[in-house]
């Protein structure tokens, strides 16, 4: 039995892994590169070869290890695109706060302006009723 679980480890450490890091999150991502066959079909080329005798249980374990690895890379690809998509949002987001920002200050330059002429307008107007 000890014999059967190497080998699936020997297939399973065949699968090279990359860590890749995302340059706006920070986060780390591994990746996972199988240049070989998936589990199962390792294992039943193994049983072909006469290296290991077929064994059900086995044979489950290695079809569910490459359900997992599947699952494994799908949902890689699904964070890759996650954080491709959030760091476009997030750039969206600060050039919309710049653009916020921006219209504020306008505003206020232009609310003082008008403020100004307010003002002049009044003391004008004070002028002339008090005479």
């Amino acid at each position: 039995m000890i014999k059967r679980f190497s080998q699936i480890s020997y297939l399973l450490s065949h699968a090279s892994v990359r860590h890749q890091q995302n340059y706006y999150s920070g986060f780390n991502l591994i990746r996972f590169y199988t240049k070989h066959p998936g589990p199962l079909v390792q294992y039943q080329n193994l049983v072909e070869q006469g290296k290991l005798q077929h064994d059900p249980n086995q044979e489950r374990v290695a079809s569910e290890l490459e359900n997992l690895l599947g699952r494994l890379e799908t949902y890689e690809k699904d964070m890759e695109e996650y954080h491709e998509k959030l760091t476009s949002w997030e750039e969206k987001r600060a050039e919309e706060h710049r653009r916020i920002l921006m219209e504020e200050a306008e505003r206020r330059q232009q609310g003082d302006v008008w403020s100004e002429l307010k003002k002049k307008r009044n003391r004008i107007v004070e002028s002339w009723v008090t005479r």
